[in-house]
């Protein structure tokens, strides 16, 4: 069964609709992280600082580096935990926070790796 153009055209703004809903109710979650914890943005830049920094050292073979980086890591998560340990209101944001930091090493690493 073919669509007609008005039919698909139809279809492709709901989808639009729908997606731009979709940003707008991400970016107000995002916006509410970052206004119950300011030190959010600051984490989220040190992320991807750290980010950039390991696939440099990477790309670069960098061993010594990379070691010295994976304790940075640690010393990172140490202060994400503090930093969270205080609210149990928190605690999803922390879940959240630690999802995004993950998938983004994950990244680096799978970048790396090619």
């Amino acid at each position: 069964m073919n669509l007609k153009n008005s039919q698909y055209q139809a279809i492709m703004r709901q989808y639009d609709l729908r997606q731009l809903q979709h940003r707008h109710l991400q970016s107000q979650r995002y916006q509410e992280i970052c206004d119950r914890l300011p030190a959010y943005r600051q984490l989220e830049e040190e992320t991807a600082s750290f980010c950039a920094d390991r696939a440099r050292a990477a790309a670069l073979g960098r061993k010594d580096v990379l070691q010295d980086m994976q304790q940075s890591f640690l010393n990172f998560r140490k202060s994400i935990r503090m930093l969270f340990s205080h609210s149990r209101e928190m605690m999803f944001m922390t879940i959240l926070l630690i999802k995004m930091v993950l998938q983004k090493l994950l990244m680096v690493r799978h970048s790396a790796n090619r």
